[in-house]
């Protein structure tokens, strides 16, 4: 897959997701680790062809995807966090490219987050019934 750096440049990355995180994956190196339960939302984009997603972590800054396997990606990483945290991970659809919503390191050092609008609450990507 590929990852957006900070200057919007993408990069060849691997993502490893075990039932307890999301690793990020450079060669054989791993660059960033998040525990499922730092993980916020994710963000997809909605316009057709576009594989683009964002995968929001509480108190830090997001990382900007572009997978073309992403909604079987998805379907893991919520499986993943619904068996560790008995709930849904949000899911978020937003028309366009996901850079505006998409939190840097400067806006986490200032307490922002750039989460899209609950508009954009994609309800039908809640699959599990909470025990």
């Amino acid at each position: 897959m590929l990852k957006y750096n900070r200057f919007g440049l993408k990069q060849t990355r691997n993502l490893l997701l075990t039932t307890h995180q999301i690793s990020n994956v450079k060669d054989r190196a791993f660059q960033r680790s998040i525990r499922l339960q730092k993980v916020m939302a994710l963000s997809k984009s909605t316009e057709a062809g576009n594989k683009e997603f964002v995968v929001h972590v509480k108190g830090e800054y997001d990382y900007r995807f572009i997978c073309e396997l992403r909604d079987d990606m998805f379907e893991q990483i919520k499986a993943c966090y619904f068996h560790l945290m008995n709930e849904n991970l949000p899911v978020y659809g937003v028309p366009g490219k996901l850079k505006g919503h998409c939190t840097s390191k400067n806006d986490a050092k200032a307490g922002q987050d750039k989460l899209p609008p609950d508009s954009f609450r994609l309800r039908a990507e809640d699959l599990y019934e909470p025990l």
